[in-house]
């Protein structure tokens, strides 16, 4: 019995540090980008069409995702012909040109040619992004 309270406990504790709680209006605006072009990169992403809706659920992103969402980027023009995220990027919610800025620094290491990139920044953008959006609708209120 206690084993299985432990089991349980860690379970709920992975699936609460693993996913995020994005406000519907984050949420609804990344759905739209994504799905205008993602069956355009499912092949790309070596994904499948299942794998890429499963991301709305928690918008914990696998690995496994990490060229689909350069596809993403691309196509969306988020990311110009030398790898350097652009200023599209503002126009989706969330987003600040501090937090992009940031985060594209923190992922410079990353070659601009590989899909290791886009993935890091998108593990580095999302919390910052939801943070941002969630203070700045606070202080509109």
């Amino acid at each position: 019995m206690l084993n299985m309270i432990f089991a349980l406990s860690i379970l709920l504790l992975s699936s609460t540090v693993f996913s995020y709680n994005v406000p519907s209006e984050i949420h609804e605006d990344w759905v739209e980008v994504v799905n205008r072009i993602k069956m355009e990169c499912l092949e790309q992403g070596n994904t499948t069409l299942e794998a890429v809706n499963a991301i709305y659920e928690t918008w914990d992103i696998d690995e496994s995702h990490n060229c689909f969402l350069k596809c993403v980027y691309e196509k969306d023009q988020y990311i110009d012909t030398e790898g350097h995220f652009t200023k599209a990027l503002l126009q989706r919610k969330g987003l600040t040109k501090e937090n992009v800025k940031d985060c594209e620094h923190a992922v410079e290491a990353y070659n601009k040619e590989t899909c290791d990139r886009v993935y890091y920044f998108n593990k580095c953008i999302i919390p910052r992004a939801i943070d941002d959006f969630i203070h700045s609708t606070k202080d509109a209120a």
